[in-house]
């Protein structure tokens, strides 16, 4: 039995560092892949807005707005500096999928509603702020008349060029709890819930 030459294996000449094998081949781009995500710059954050401010009780709050997209803008609220909550949009704690138009319909049940609104009470006071996006059908929010108490009306703005407005107020605690949405001519309109034709 006679030696093999310098160099030489039982299955052949050595492989040249440069040819790769197939698992090579699958690897390497993998590895590029994942080092250029990971290197990749961000594109630069949509600026902040602050929308309002203040202060009640000698607790601070502010609104701040950030867009979300081309067409879409996110609301921030903020209480002592500390994020209270976001918005986006309609979307708040329940999923809507149109308005209804006028008088609420008596079988509506809990599919017909008002819009969802973030309140944020202030302890030691009789105010509350008042934070929604909403449908940019809807001008004004009103809370129904009280006997002895002038008209409170907020009326909604336009958020950045997007579909949608918004409101922030400060408001007394007893006004805030069931506010109604109206349109710029004063009908009535509430939110629809679910999917499905609106009932009546």
């Amino acid at each position: 039995m006679s030696e093999s030459e310098p160099g030489v294996t039982a299955d052949g000449p050595p492989r040249p560092w440069w040819r790769l094998t197939l698992r090579d081949a699958i690897l390497l781009p993998l590895l590029a892949l994942v080092i250029a995500f990971w290197y990749w710059p961000l594109p630069p954050a949509a600026p902040v807005e602050v929308l309002q401010q203040g202060t009640v009780g000698g607790a601070s709050w502010s609104v701040l707005v950030q867009r979300a997209d081309a067409r879409t803008a996110c609301l921030q609220v903020r209480v002592g500096g500390a994020r209270r909550a976001r918005m986006c949009d309609q979307h708040w704690d329940r999923d809507v999928h149109r308005l209804w138009h006028g008088a609420r319909p008596s079988s509506a049940g809990a599919e017909i509603g008002p819009p969802s609104l973030l309140r944020v009470a202030f302890p030691g006071t009789d105010r509350m702020l008042v934070v929604s996006v909403l449908y940019g059908e809807i001008a004004t929010l009103s809370p129904p008349p009280r006997d002895g108490s002038g008209p409170v009306v907020l009326h909604t703005v336009p958020l950045l060029d997007t579909e949608f407005h918004y409101v922030v107020a400060v408001i007394a605690a007893a006004d805030a709890k069931d506010l109604e949405a109206y349109a710029a001519d004063g009908e009535e309109l509430f939110y629809h819930y679910v999917e499905g034709p609106p009932p009546g």
